[in-house]
């Protein structure tokens, strides 16, 4: 075979010294990496639990983000190896949270925390229809409902204290609870 697709020793000649298969080689590994990347980052977000939630005040993400009091829907998910609190409205994502250490959502000795609002039960992603979804003055206790996770949220007594802790309790296959800890904010952070 001969031609500029020849690609045998006489390629290089072919071309008049310059070499097109390293060339091609190059563009093909290239594309093949953009591909498993793009694969692999897909691969790593898993929408784990979902639920509806009705903000009773504004609060701010750590970036400053405004959370308007009001519906969003709300998803727990594990991406990259850590977990994210995700607030979304008509589908787009509003913010997102990542999950904080233990130690640096934990009271510290002494101080009182303040219920934001009431225990949400998180469900298993799909897990929601139309007879879940939130009714004013329907029961704040699901028992039947398939819920793994619950999202309680704390603010401090100390007004000069901003921060509103989030706490996801996940129960594992043995009913032992976990927490993972996020943070929103009542005033934007500096």
């Amino acid at each position: 075979m001969s031609g500029p697709l020849a690609l045998g020793k006489d390629a290089t000649r072919e071309w008049g010294g310059s070499s097109i298969v390293p060339l091609i080689r190059s563009i093909a590994l290239v594309l093949l990496v953009v591909v498993i990347l793009a694969l692999d980052i897909h691969a790593e977000t898993k929408r784990l639990y979902e639920s509806e939630i009705v903000l009773p005040m504004d609060l701010y993400a750590h970036e400053g983000t405004l959370l308007q009091a009001g519906r969003f829907k709300l998803e727990l998910r594990l991406e990259e190896g850590r977990h994210s609190l995700v607030f979304l409205r008509q589908e787009k994502v509003v913010a997102t949270l990542f999950e904080q250490p233990s130690q640096a959502t934990r009271p510290s000795t002494g101080e009182s925390q303040v219920p934001l609002f009431g225990t949400l039960h998180l469900l298993p992603v799909g897990a929601w229809d139309e007879n879940t979804r939130f009714k004013p003055g329907a029961s704040d206790y699901f028992p039947k409902l398939p819920w793994r996770a619950m999202l309680r949220a704390y603010r401090s007594e100390d007004p000069a204290d901003t921060a509103v802790k989030l706490v996801v309790s996940e129960k594992d296959s043995a009913e032992k609870l976990f927490n993972k800890n996020f943070k929103l904010y009542l005033k934007k952070p500096n």
